[in-house]
């Protein structure tokens, strides 16, 4: 391994946008039926960690430049505590990448069930990838209590220098090749720029470095059942939309209405979705556990709430572009230009204003192609049965909620992370609510 490896472009965004206050942290949930065998889930993570380095890294300076240094034998915290396996995340405090690596786990049992959480800093890897560590942590497990396991994981370390040096900077000739596009592309980053977004709800946020809220980290969750999802999903094939586009039309329905709900709502304000794009491509599945991931960014107004078919077709059409043209690269290109500007990146992230109204991330159909599968599509290792997973997105200054949604066993879960410092839970329950009358409508009459 080549260390010190530099940080990419996203990494660095996501370290510098750390802070006490605001935590840039996701969290997972994983229930089970059954239990864990202790030693052997223990042993089994330690020897999962040893194939995802940023998971046994912490972040140093090296001159102007911030890079990941290995923890020598790093020891991960692991937590074991009995108590009622409900529907609650445990209490986080904030992870600290300069004193520490970026992954906590706390195993919670009951009788015949528990649940598995894992807090990890966004800096250390995204949501795709944290699910690929749990899904190799419960093979080496199965493998660990003697159960037959088909299928082991793969690891090119050579590929993913690769795609890390083609991430922190692209090759002259592919730059070149880049250029006309981009071009273009900054004609439509020039409008994104000109507006400001509005939070969901105007409030003052805490200083940087006051501590993270009590109750922190604070969720709603919901289920749609099998029927719901391949309901959801046949609703978006007869509009000829991706799902993703149907939930993001819905989001931006249930944000604009739920605004209207609590009178913070003024006419002309834009609301402002940041989607996350996966970036893997087929053969980067045997990449370790790292954020290969970059942003876009939807903003809509009051004229486009009046019409859902037209903010469907306006939803489709721009994520299309978005992909056609790589606007993703654009925010690689935004944080290589604000290490330039005075203050660096940290000025710009930590000033008070809002720059996104929610983020709606979607991690489509987990554990696909797994081996570990059942009849009923769940995963089972040893004797403990994945019965759901669920996983909760940072939340941000100015942006007091945001949804995280996938497919597991096929039911579409769905997770509200909320700042409980301006939202009380009833609002955020009733947020939810109205996010679900949505999808159950498009499931019902998709228009």
């Amino acid at each position: 391994m080549d260390w010190p490896l530099p940080l990419t472009p996203i990494e660095e965004l996501l370290f510098v946008d750390d802070r006490p206050a605001y935590p840039c942290c996701c969290f997972v949930r994983a229930e089970f039926s059954g239990c864990f065998d202790r030693a052997a889930l223990e042993a089994a993570i330690r020897a999962n960690l040893r194939q995802h380095p940023l998971l046994t890294a912490r972040v140093a300076r090296r001159g102007r430049r911030l890079t990941w240094v290995p923890v020598e034998d790093p020891q991960p915290a692991i937590e074991w505590r009995a108590g009622p396996v409900d529907d609650k995340f445990p209490p986080a405090t904030r992870i600290d990448l300069t004193a520490e690596t970026g992954i906590r786990f706390q195993v919670v049992f009951d009788g015949s069930a528990c649940a598995l959480f894992i807090q990890f800093h966004h800096a250390v890897c995204d949501g795709v990838g944290i699910f690929q560590f749990l899904h190799e942590l419960l093979i080496e497990y199965a493998t660990a209590v003697g159960s037959p396991v088909d299928q082991q994981p793969v690891r090119d370390f050579d590929r993913w220098h690769r795609v890390r040096r083609e991430m922190c900077g692209f090759p002259i000739a592919k730059r070149l090749a880049m250029a006309p596009r981009q071009l273009l592309n900054l004609w439509v980053a020039q409008e994104f720029l000109r507006r400001l977004p509005s939070a969901l709800l105007p409030y003052r946020t805490e200083p940087h470095d006051s501590p993270a809220p009590d109750g922190y980290p604070a969720a709603i969750r919901a289920r749609l059942t099998p029927e719901e999802t391949a309901g959801l999903q046949r609703a978006a094939r007869k509009l000829a939309v991706t799902l993703n586009d149907l939930l993001l039309r819905d989001t931006f329905l249930a944000c604009h209405e739920w605004r209207n709900l609590q009178g913070s709502h003024r006419a002309g304000e834009w609301l402002r979705l940041a989607v996350p794009m996966n970036l893997r491509g087929a053969d980067d599945q045997v990449l370790p556990a790292s954020n290969v991931v970059s942003m876009v960014f939807l903003d809509r107004c009051d004229l486009n709430f009046n019409d859902p078919d037209a903010l469907l077709a306006g939803v489709r059409h721009e994520m299309n572009r978005n992909k056609r043209r790589q606007m993703n690269l654009m925010l690689s290109l935004a944080v290589a230009l604000g290490r330039r500007l005075p203050g660096g990146l940290k000025k710009h992230m930590w000033a008070n204003k809002c720059l996104a109204s929610s983020v709606l991330s979607n991690l489509g159909k987990m554990f696909e192609n797994s081996s570990l599968k059942n009849a009923t599509n769940r995963l089972v290792a040893g004797g403990a049965t994945l019965e759901s997973v669920e996983m909760l997105p940072p939340i941000r200054p100015h942006m007091p909620a945001g949804f995280m949604v996938g497919t597991y066993a096929d039911r579409l879960w769905i997770t509200l992370h909320f700042d409980p410092r301006p939202l009380k839970k009833t609002q955020a329950q009733d947020l939810m609510a109205i996010f679900l009358r949505h999808i159950r409508s498009s499931i019902d009459s998709p228009r």
